[in-house]
């Protein structure tokens, strides 16, 4: 059984959110096997953990918004 980052890391929301706002890298990932706009971001957490995040956005038939996260450290 896999253990989620967040849990093994202790990472919490606001790191995820500390890294998006002081992304040091943002690309253009190219779309995922489904289609969906992705990107790739690495920035610090608030503990100043190298992260990348890839965020994978979506939108469903009414337009709502959808972003999935994954994180990876080095």
């Amino acid at each position: 059984m896999s253990v989620p980052l967040l849990d093994v890391r202790g990472l919490f929301w606001p790191d995820i959110q500390a890294v998006i706002d002081s992304a040091q890298v943002v690309r253009d990932d190219g779309p995922d096997r489904l289609r969906r706009a992705k990107w790739r971001i690495r920035g610090r957490t608030t503990d100043r953990l190298d992260l990348e995040i890839v965020c994978a956005l979506d939108r469903d038939q009414r337009g709502n918004l959808t972003v999935f996260i994954t994180a990876y450290w080095d």
